[in-house]
């Protein structure tokens, strides 16, 4: 099984943080992962260099949009946007016929059945609006009983591991205590490297976006299932030109 992870962030280096990603993926999540599946990264061309608001949003879309096509062409058996936001993942699902599950909402789902108060620990308080919309759109908006930014950008997250370990746990604790919270979920996917060591100090289950995703992923190919092209209609030849055209200007194809 084939399954291509867009991490849809730009980067200088994009192939050596591809392989980063990768090879960090494998390491955390390998316990988890089936013998018969293969995970391949691939970073956005340009774009932002994190996704914390819209505008970071609206400006990495196209070229997640331009990943996702690449990866039905490399005959990839789903594709997984990995980001707690979802960028572009509407548009993504019109666009390819595999599936195309992002990060945010397979973590949202799978919490929504091991708990019924759900607390999210995200990274800084202006993502918290694109959150907040997504939860709407999921029609989750009964079980999310609160959202906790620890205040520290997504760039700054590897810099500071064991600092970001110590506010995502308090922030979740207080979340336990506070906002009577029986499931954590990890609001950013730049937090996976810490979720093992949170699975064993909080007293709730603790969700990781990027493990939902992969499982969700695997799930969905294995029994042959894709997105409906009734809600997600397929885009039709005029839509395609637009991004073709879109893809041109922005120096996708270039």
């Amino acid at each position: 099984m084939l399954i291509k992870i867009v991490a849809p962030i730009y980067s200088e280096d994009g192939n050596l943080t591809a392989k980063k990603f990768e090879e960090e993926i494998n390491r955390e999540l390998g316990f988890a992962l089936q013998p018969d599946i293969n995970i391949s990264f691939s970073c956005l061309r340009a774009g932002p260099t994190s996704i914390e608001c819209f505008f970071d949003e609206k400006a990495a879309v196209p070229y997640i949009l331009e990943e996702v096509v690449r990866a039905e062409k490399e005959k990839q058996d789903a594709v997984i946007i990995n980001c707690f936001g979802d960028p572009g993942l509407w548009a993504a699902r019109e666009i390819a016929k595999i599936p195309v599950v992002g990060a945010g909402q397979a973590s949202l789902l799978i919490a929504s059945f091991l708990g019924e108060k759900v607390a999210i620990v995200t990274v800084v308080d202006k993502v918290c609006p694109l959150i907040r919309r997504n939860i709407r759109l999921y029609h989750l908006d009964s079980i999310v009983t609160s959202i906790r930014a620890v205040q520290i950008p997504v760039l700054e997250i590897e810099k500071k591991l064991d600092y970001v370990e110590d506010v995502i746990l308090k922030e979740s604790q207080a979340a336990i205590e506070k906002d009577g919270a029986d499931v954590i979920v990890l609001g950013c996917t730049g937090f996976t490297k810490l979720a093992r060591k949170l699975y064993t100090k909080l007293s709730v289950p603790v969700v990781d976006p990027t493990l939902a995703a992969i499982k969700l992923a695997e799930m969905t190919v294995r029994r042959g299932l894709s997105q409906s092209k009734r809600k997600y209609p397929e885009v039709c030849e005029k839509e395609r030109r637009g991004f073709t055209i879109l893809a041109n200007l922005t120096g996708l194809h270039g």
